[in-house]
């Protein structure tokens, strides 16, 4: 059989057909693989220029400052600071700690105008913290004041609290071996 008698035959010409649509769709296939390889090249491309000018803009100061100031914690100091700024006279300041808080239990004397503007002070400049007047009498022409200062502990950073001797492990246990976990 010659090769026209074979192309001209009747019983392959749906062969043929199939295997022409087949070329069709194997071309139409790599054309559409290759422009989608194109499009992530581009992307690519696009993204490392973004990167290599962020790469030469100036560096940013660090933000880690402003965390710190904001994060400090209060001390005996700083409250007897916001009193006497006020103007109240401070005879006594006792500081307690629990797990959440600084507790600052301060006595002292003062107009009824100089105890609202320390409380003012305390509320605006030091963060996390509250004041409760505990006892308030009269001695003469001023108030006798007593005052709890709560504050909130600043935990620190994530590598202070990570190597705290006081932080337990993954297991409940402290690190003195001491299960914590309650069972019920």
């Amino acid at each position: 059989m010659s090769l026209n008698e074979f192309l001209n035959d009747k019983k392959y010409t749906a062969a043929f057909f199939l295997l022409a649509l087949c070329f069709f769709l194997l071309d139409w296939y790599l054309f559409a693989a290759v422009e989608e390889k194109e499009e992530h090249i581009r992307r690519l491309e696009t993204e490392t220029a973004l990167l290599e000018n962020r790469a030469k803009l100036p560096k940013r100061s660090s933000r880690m400052p402003f965390l710190e100031t904001l994060l400090e914690d209060t001390t005996a100091d700083t409250v007897f600071s916001a009193f006497m700024e006020s103007g109240c006279a401070v005879e006594e300041i006792k500081e307690e700690e629990n797990e959440k808080f600084h507790v600052f239990h301060v006595k002292g004397k003062g107009s009824f105008s100089q105890i609202t503007a320390a409380f003012g002070i305390i509320k605006s400049k030091e963060r996390w913290s509250a004041a409760e007047l505990c006892a308030l009498k009269r001695e003469g022409n001023l108030l006798a004041y007593e005052v709890e200062v709560r504050a909130v502990r600043n935990r620190g950073t994530y590598e202070k609290e990570k190597y705290s001797p006081d932080r337990a492990y993954g297991d409940g246990k402290e690190p003195g071996g001491q299960n914590t976990r309650q069972r019920l």
